[in-house]
């Protein structure tokens, strides 16, 4: 199984000619693409998830722009494919990203039971007939399967909540694994005024915090991703989920305002830059593809400078591209900016003397 993909500063195609699914019968010394019922080589063939259980195969397809295509079962090793009964529930479970799924498991007992990763867990007993999904008793977002050799029944599932265990053949019972580190965090917050005071944006498991109740608890949802504590004041708390969806508190985060639609934007980035003066706590500065400055503690919010992104990119599908990544406030003003959506871009340092009242290129790119 093969996925044509590509991803550049300012454009990413998830599909192309060169997905598919090949077979070789002389040890991998040849292949060949298999098709007798698979959707036709072209530039819509997303990611595709691939099963082997004898001579039971199955595969999940979706589109390059990431919905889902179809899934397809065969009996004769790969011969001969059919597309199983439609499902809205399989459909959904792909929502508009599957490239970020992409798996297909199969019970090592039974050829015909069958996991499909998706933000649910969707199962299927009788070769994709009908399906079921799991979207209450485990987190969002699966990627990640394996049977026990040694207990029958014991599946290990691993999610963007963590890793789970069932003893059901994976057909509910889950038991989640609590002592782990493996949360991934885009951010942290700390301050001098009670160092055991932190929070955090992490992926997947929203904005999280040491305070208000279990040690880590989570406070605002989503993927976590720029936190902030007022220095001077604990209770002053900032927190956001992706592309820019921001929140302040005055409380420690147990109520939170929505400020992000007070700002000045056309495009956001994944992880937003929000950031406090270091001279006075209640003047911030956030970027979109403009930078924007609040000088009431985020109450109220103007641009201070043009577009400083270069304009947005290509890309027909994903137009968040053309934004700023970071900010910097030392004695100056610095903002970053870039075509890609993530904080690991390419783009050209601006800076700007005073509250931004002109800004120029600080260095080539």
């Amino acid at each position: 199984m093969l996925w044509d993909h590509r991803r550049t500063p300012e454009l990413r195609t998830y599909g192309g000619v060169g997905s598919g699914i090949f077979r070789s019968d002389d040890d991998g010394k040849s292949w060949r693409r298999l098709g007798s019922g698979l959707p036709e080589q072209g530039p819509d063939v997303g990611r595709i998830g691939l099963a082997v259980a004898g001579e039971k195969a199955y595969a999940i397809v979706n589109r390059t722009g990431g919905s889902f295509e179809g899934f397809y079962a065969s009996t004769d090793g790969g011969d001969h494919w059919r597309r199983t009964p439609a499902d809205q529930r399989l459909t959904d479970s792909q929502s508009s990203f599957g490239w970020w799924f992409g798996k297909v498991w199969t019970d090592p007992k039974d050829a015909d039971h069958v996991h499909v990763a998706g933000v649910p867990l969707m199962t299927t007993k009788d070769g994709g007939a009908t399906w079921s999904a799991d979207d209450t008793s485990i987190h969002v977002d699966q990627h990640a399967m394996v049977w026990d050799p040694r207990r029958p029944g014991r599946v290990y599932l691993g999610n963007d909540g963590g890793v789970y265990r069932s003893d059901a053949n994976g057909d509910g019972g889950w038991t989640k694994a609590r002592h782990e580190p493996y949360t991934q965090l885009y951010s942290a917050a700390l301050t001098p005024q009670d160092t055991g005071r932190i929070s955090g944006g992490s992926q997947d498991n929203g904005s999280l915090r040491s305070w208000g109740g279990p040690r880590f608890n989570e406070y605002l949802g989503g993927d976590g991703e720029e936190n902030l504590i007022n220095p001077t004041d604990v209770d002053n708390v900032f927190a956001c989920y992706q592309y820019g969806n921001c929140f302040r508190s005055t409380d420690g985060g147990d109520t939170l305002t929505y400020f992000a639609d007070r700002t000045t934007y056309k495009r956001r980035n994944w992880f937003t830059p929000v950031v406090f003066d270091p001279k006075d706590p209640s003047v911030l500065y956030y970027g979109s593809e403009v930078v924007n400055r609040s000088t009431d503690g985020g109450v109220t919010w103007r641009p201070i400078s043009p577009d400083l992104s270069g304009g947005p990119g290509p890309d027909p599908l994903y137009t968040n591209y053309g934004t700023i990544t970071s900010i910097m406030r030392p004695r100056v003003t610095a903002a970053r900016s870039t075509r890609a959506p993530t904080t690991a871009g390419c783009g050209s340092p601006r800076t700007s003397a005073r509250t931004g009242r002109s800004w120029w290129r600080a260095a080539p790119g």
